[in-house]
C-alpha cells in the first residue's frame, strides 16, 4: 500500500534530499574534472538557479525563479560573482532552448513559455512573445528545424510550428499514454520521451496532428524515474533518477543497459566524447564508447557547501556544455564552470568528507569523520574549526597529498541542544570552506534509527477508482513492513 503525505513546506522535501548519502562514482584516470569559475545567484528573493545553456561563443543563459540572466563566461572569477551582462526579470524561468537565429524559448514554471530574442550591441534579452498555458506545466523542450517539441508532464507532448518564431503555434499533441513526460528528443519521424515513472516512450510523429506511441515502458517495467533523454549516434540515453543512466539502441527497448550515478540522475549533456550527468549528489562524467556503453571517467560529488556564510544545498538542476571540454552546472545557488583535463595537467586539491551530517545524543559524545584529498594537487587545510563552543574538532589543520586521508575527531559536550558547523578552510577552489553539519539533541532521525510510533492524516491512492482518498496512517500498524512515502512540497 502506498500512502501520500501532503507536506506544505518545500524545505522538508529538501531536507530529505540532504539525508541521502553521497556516493562517489569511481573515476578512471582518463580525465579530470577541474573547477574553473562561478556565477552566484542574486542575494534578494528566491533566485534559485535551475537551468543553464551555453549560447553564442562565450555566454550562457541562466534560468531562475526571478529572471532569465545572460552572463559572460569569460569574465567569471573562481570565487564567484553576481555580475551579469543582461537580466530579464519577471520570468519564472526553468529551462531554455535556443535556435541559431537568436530566438530563445523559455519554459515558465507557471505554464507555457516565453519567447525571447538574444541580440543587439551591447547584447541584451528582449521578450517578443509567449505561449500562455496556465494549466499546463511545461518541462524540457527541444528544437528541430522549425518545430518546437515540448514535454508537458500529465499533458504528454506538444508540437509547435516555429514558422513565425516569435509566435509558436500548436500543430499537434498527444496526452494519452503518458505517466509524467519530463523531456523529449527527436530523430527523424520518431520522438523519444522521458516519461517519469513510466520510463521511456517511443512516439511516431510522422503525422504531427496525431502522434502515436509505438512502444514504451511502464511503471512496472521501467527502472527509476526518467527525467531527461538524449540521442547520440545510434543510441538513446535516459537520466533515470535513482536508477542512474539507461542506454538503449534506437527503437529497441529490450536493449536497455543501466549505469549507476551517485544518487539521482536528472539531466544530461554531451561534452566531446563524454556524457555529463547532473545528479542530485553531484556531477559525473562518463566516457562514450562506440557500442553506446558508458565508462566512469570523472566526478564531483559534494552535496553541501558554504555560500557567503550560510549552508547551501547543491541540487544540480541543470547541466550544459561550453565548447568540447567544459561543463556548466546550475546548482540552486550557483552556476559552476568545470573543464575536462588530462590528469597529468591537473593540480587542484579536492577535499571530500565521508560524512557531512552527524547527530549526537543529548548527553554528548564523539564521532570520527574521515576527510580525503581526491584531487591531484596538495590539499592545505589551513584551518579546521567549529562554529559553536559546545562542539570541538581535532586536528585544527592538515596537509594531504593526492589520495591521502585524515580522521577528524569531533566532540559534543552535551547540554546545549542545537546545531553547528565544522568548517574546513582549504585551497580547494570550489569547496572552501567545506561544511560538516553537527547536531545536538534534535528531532531528526539518522538512517537506520528507529522512529517513534506516530499517526497522521494522509491521502491514500485507490488503484481501482484512480482517486486519492483521505485516510489515517499509523506507523505502528505497519511494523516489519516496507512503507513507501510520496512527499509533495508547495510554495
Amino acid at each position: 500500500m502506498r500512502y501520500v503525505l501532503q507536506v506544505r513546506w518545500l524545505w522538508l522535501v529538501i531536507a530529505i534530499v540532504v539525508l541521502v548519502s553521497t556516493g562517489r562514482v569511481p573515476a578512471s584516470e582518463s580525465v579530470r574534472l577541474r573547477y574553473e569559475a562561478r556565477y552566484d545567484h542574486q542575494s534578494s528573493g528566491p533566485d534559485h538557479l535551475m537551468g543553464v545553456e551555453a549560447v553564442l561563443d562565450h555566454y550562457a543563459l541562466v534560468s531562475s525563479n526571478l529572471a532569465l540572466t545572460l552572463i559572460d563566461l569569460e569574465t567569471l572569477p573562481p570565487g564567484g560573482t553576481q555580475s551579469y551582462v543582461y537580466r530579464l526579470p519577471g520570468i519564472d524561468a526553468y529551462t531554455t532552448v535556443t535556435r541559431g537565429d537568436g530566438y530563445v524559448y523559455v519554459n515558465r514554471r507557471q505554464g507555457g513559455l516565453v519567447v525571447v530574442r538574444l541580440g543587439g550591441s551591447p547584447l541584451r534579452l528582449l521578450q517578443v512573445g509567449q505561449v500562455s498555458e496556465p494549466t499546463v506545466f511545461f518541462e524540457k523542450m527541444s528544437v528541430v528545424g522549425d518545430r518546437l517539441y515540448v514535454a508537458a508532464h500529465a499533458y504528454g507532448i506538444r508540437i509547435y510550428s516555429l514558422s513565425n518564431p516569435a509566435a509558436p503555434s500548436l500543430v499537434g499533441e498527444l496526452k494519452e499514454g503518458f505517466d509524467d513526460a519530463f523531456a523529449i528528443a527527436v530523430s527523424g519521424d520518431t520522438a523519444y520521451v522521458a516519461d517519469g515513472a513510466g520510463g521511456l516512450k517511443i512516439v511516431d510523429i510522422s503525422n504531427e496532428a496525431a502522434p502515436t506511441i509505438v512502444a514504451g515502458e511502464n511503471p512496472v517495467t521501467a527502472f527509476g524515474t526518467a527525467q531527461d533523454v538524449m540521442i547520440i549516434s545510434e543510441h538513446v540515453y535516459v537520466a533515470a533518477g535513482g536508477a542512474g543512466v539507461a542506454v538503449y539502441q534506437l527503437g529497441d527497448l529490450e536493449s536497455r543497459r543501466l549505469y549507476d550515478t551517485p544518487v539521482c540522475a536528472k539531466h544530461l549533456a554531451r561534452v566531446g566524447d563524454h556524457l555529463a550527468v547532473a545528479d542530485i549528489g553531484g556531477v559525473c562524467v562518463f566516457a562514450l564508447e562506440r557500442d553506446g556503453s558508458l565508462n566512469p571517467a570523472a566526478g564531483e560529488s559534494a552535496m553541501r557547501r558554504q555560500i557567503r556564510g550560510r549552508l547551501s544545498l547543491r541540487l544540480w538542476h541543470g547541466i550544459s556544455t561550453w565548447g568540447d571540454n567544459r561543463i556548466l552546472t546550475a546548482n540552486w545557488n550557483t552556476m559552476d564552470v568545470y573543464r575536462l583535463v588530462d590528469p597529468d595537467l591537473d593540480d587542484q586539491a579536492d577535499v571530500t568528507a565521508a560524512r557531512q551530517r552527524i547527530r549526537f545524543a543529548p548527553e554528548g559524545g564523539d564521532a570520527v569523520v574521515r576527510i580525503r584529498n581526491d584531487g591531484s594537487g596538495t590539499l592545505n587545510a589551513t584551518r579546521i574549526y567549529c562554529t559553536q563552543n559546545s562542539f570541538s574538532v581535532r586536528p585544527s589543520d592538515a596537509v594531504l597529498q593526492s589520495g591521502e586521508m585524515v580522521d577528524l575527531s569531533i566532540e559534543y559536550r552535551g547540554g546545549q541542544p542545537g546545531s553547528a558547523l565544522v568548517l574546513i578552510e582549504s585551497n580547494d577552489p570550489d569547496e572552501n570552506p567545506l561544511p560538516i553539519q553537527v547536531f545536538g539533541e534534535t528531532s531528526y532521525l539518522d538512517p537506520g534509527e528507529p522512529a517513534a510510533p506516530f499517526t497522521l492524516e494522509s491521502w491514500r491512492f485507490d488503484h481501482e477508482t484512480r482517486e486519492f482518498l483521505y485516510d489515517t496512517f499509523d506507523l505502528g500498524a505497519h511494523a516489519g513492513k516496507i512503507v513507501y512515502f510520496r512527499i509533495f512540497g508547495t510554495w
